[in-house]
């Protein structure tokens, strides 16, 4: 296993950390398999906007509800809002709730990006229930991106500043990557789509990108001196300015994208 710390980031785990990371991993198949069985069977044409919710909730709710009626040993008698699943579970639900609302408006005006499921029900342009099928999403990107890096250095004893960002903007653009490939495909193109496929892979992606990009340290950070965990007001302090940071971020990628031809 790599050195505690590196480059500034503390990679071992404590029990808690290792136990969120475990959750959120273990129910990326179930997520992943019901999101597949919709995309394939196009069922979700048939909902209205209580159905869509109600895939939302089922998307997210267990990823609260795990640790407060099965928490890990080290978290038993704690205070909710003092446990790292909760502030772990905050920072998602904050990137999740924050990018669905303020972040979309990039993605609509630089990349043509347009929702046509059959919902009434949205929020600054994005259906209300995506807001929640978005935590399951994030919770298993970051819990996959801080995998990877641990991997990636674990037999290095004292990898570079350097090396440590360049995996975790490699780790970001797939993160964006991937989801824009499944996503933006022709067989949910009745229901997602891009202007222009291409550009949304090759360059949104790298928009998307930033999000991880900037966002990962805060998620990285929670919590990884056990000595001083990190405060919850604080961590919502930290998660609203990487918010303002990406948000910064996608106004000038705004201004970038229509040269992209």
């Amino acid at each position: 296993m790599a050195a505690s710390r590196s480059a500034g980031f503390r990679l071992t785990l404590s029990p808690s950390q290792r136990y969120i990371e475990r959750l959120y991993l273990s129910f990326s198949p179930v997520w992943m398999a019901i999101i597949a069985y919709c995309m394939l069977t196009h069922c979700f044409a048939k909902w209205g906007d209580l159905g869509h919710m109600l895939l939302g909730l089922a998307l997210s709710v267990p990823l609260w509800l795990a640790p407060i009626l099965l928490p890990p040993s080290e978290e038993v008698g704690q205070p909710l809002l003092a446990r790292h699943s909760t502030k772990a579970n905050l920072f998602i639900a904050l990137m999740s709730f924050l990018q669905c609302y303020f972040g979309s408006a990039m993605f609509f005006e630089g990349l043509g990006m347009q929702y046509h499921f059959p919902t009434k029900i949205s929020w600054n342009g994005t259906p209300l229930f995506l807001y929640f099928v978005t935590i399951s999403y994030f919770s298993t990107y970051y819990a996959l991106m801080r995998l990877g890096l641990r991997l990636a250095v674990a037999k290095r004893t004292n990898p570079s500043s350097l090396l440590v960002w360049m995996l975790i903007a490699l780790l970001s653009y797939s993160m964006a990557f991937g989801e824009t490939f499944f996503m933006a495909s022709e067989s949910l193109s009745a229901f997602f789509s891009y202007a222009n496929r291409q550009k949304a892979l090759l360059v949104g992606s790298v928009c998307y990108g930033t999000l991880f990009l900037i966002s990962l340290p805060v998620f990285l950070r929670i919590d990884e001196d056990v000595r001083r965990p990190t405060p919850t007001a604080g961590l919502f302090w930290q998660t609203m300015g990487a918010n303002l940071l990406i948000l910064c971020a996608y106004e000038l990628y705004k201004v970038l994208l229509p040269l992209w031809r």
